[in-house]
């Protein structure tokens, strides 16, 4: 039964990307980062992935006023650094991206070893 469910959460997931990802593209956003645009948040204060939530959502506030993440996707760009892409929308309905490279983020979370590097490395399969 929970192969079902996990089965059909991950169905619906895919399909809800795809037609998001599709609308994107619609409207002019670039869904693939650009290496030279990509935001890097400051590793050294990470101690959790609360910590990477907390500054990824933080900067999206200070930066895209108004705009609220609708959908992250894992990547990887071709330097091979780890970036996670989220899709903002605001009150109009119009969309725009932010890439952030988390490689340094989790790097650090992976050097604290323990529950937290086998989390990191299960994440980087995701990329």
């Amino acid at each position: 039964m929970k192969t079902k469910i996990k089965y059909v959460s991950l169905v619906a997931f895919t399909l809800l990307a795809a037609t998001y990802v599709n609308g994107a593209e619609e409207v002019g956003v670039n869904i693939y980062p650009d290496s030279k645009k990509l935001i890097i948040l400051e590793s050294n204060n990470i101690q959790n992935f609360n910590d990477l939530k907390s500054q990824r959502e933080t900067y999206i506030q200070k930066t895209y006023p108004g705009y609220t993440p609708k959908l992250t996707m894992h990547t990887k760009d071709e330097q091979g650094r780890y970036v996670l892409v989220c899709f903002l929308e605001n009150s109009q309905g119009k969309t725009i991206t932010a890439s952030f490279d988390v490689t340094d983020a989790y790097a650090m979370l992976k050097n604290k070893g323990g529950a937290i590097k086998d989390q990191i490395e299960e994440l980087e399969k995701k990329h």
